[in-house]
């Protein structure tokens, strides 16, 4: 996810451009069995999730 992260380079404050089921097949990629909605679940629960 590099190439769509993007944030402040003085503190730890990041951010992606992903949608939830890009971040769901990326990790489904790695061997991680996700779905987009679990991950917009947990994007809301951490305050990740800025727009629905």
């Amino acid at each position: 996810m590099d190439e769509n992260t993007a944030g402040d380079p003085m503190s730890f404050l990041k951010w992606t451009n992903k949608s939830t089921y890009a971040i769901a097949e990326e990790l489904s990629l790695r061997g991680h069995k996700i779905s987009a909605e679990t991950v917009r679940l947990l994007k809301k629960k951490t305050g990740l999730l800025t727009s629905s």
